[in-house]
């Protein structure tokens, strides 16, 4: 098991009163985290999405594509989050991105 934190966009306002993008956590979490296997990797290009990593958490309703996960320092981006087992798991498939924490 790992810890996961889960962030969503939000709006905030810098020093100088004008609009910004940024990041709000949401929830921190235990999680499963996988790489993909050479396996899954085609299926994902055969979906049209490039997918790095496989995550599953207990479910939640605020995670979607506009979510990213923060990791061992790194960032992934959510490309697809898919209920499981009745609304009691959460896989997600993600993609790492190489933006930083900003």
């Amino acid at each position: 098991k790992h810890r996961v934190t889960l962030q969503n966009p939000t709006k905030m306002r810098s020093a100088t009163g004008s609009a910004t993008l940024g990041w709000q956590t949401v929830a921190t979490v235990w999680a499963s985290v996988r790489g993909m296997s050479g396996r899954d990797v085609i299926m994902a290009a055969q979906a049209q999405a490039l997918v790095t990593h496989k995550v599953m958490i207990r479910y939640r309703s605020d995670v979607n594509a506009q979510t990213r996960m923060l990791y061992e320092g790194k960032v992934f981006e959510v490309v697809v989050a898919l209920e499981r087992f009745c609304k009691t798991g959460l896989e997600i498939l993600c993609r790492e991105v190489e933006d930083g924490l900003g």
